[in-house]
């Protein structure tokens, strides 16, 4: 019936609005709030070895600890890198971090503990999605 369809859609518009309210976009403080003292595993679209290709430890000092391996490339002959995160005009920013001269993020969660990366032109795809781990489980 009539009524049967507009309830139905009713219950997709309101949790489409739900889904929509619920996603928490993280930049510059709220980003650093979230980050520092934490361990971020980023995984890139393409790769099917399931394995981070990039971890980040970002310190309590503004230091900041990664260690970055290619696709099917195993987790030992990872590079480490060594950096610094700033907070730069509201921006939650990664500098000197191997050959990038800064880089600065902007994430939507997407999950408990998962992130994407956005910029203006919404959802990146150089990381399928960042998954964050309390403090420092690699030991930088």
């Amino acid at each position: 019936t009539m009524r049967k369809l507009l309830l139905a859609v009713g219950r997709v518009v309101l949790s489409s609005a739900a889904i929509a309210q619920e996603q928490e976009f993280l930049r510059g403080k709220a980003l650093a709030d979230v980050a520092v003292g934490n361990t971020f595993y980023v995984y890139h679209p393409g790769c099917t070895d399931q394995a981070a290709n990039l971890i980040v430890y970002f310190a309590d000092d503004g230091k900041a600890f990664a260690k970055k391996r290619a696709c099917q490339l195993a987790a030992d002959r990872a590079t480490s890198l060594n950096g610094r995160w700033t907070l730069s005009g509201g921006k939650f920013c990664l500098r000197e971090l191997g050959d990038v001269a800064e880089q600065c993020y902007e994430l939507v969660k997407v999950g408990e503990n998962t992130y994407k990366r956005i910029d203006r032109t919404g959802v990146r795809t150089d990381w399928s999605m960042a998954v964050l781990k309390q403090g420092n489980p690699e030991g930088f």
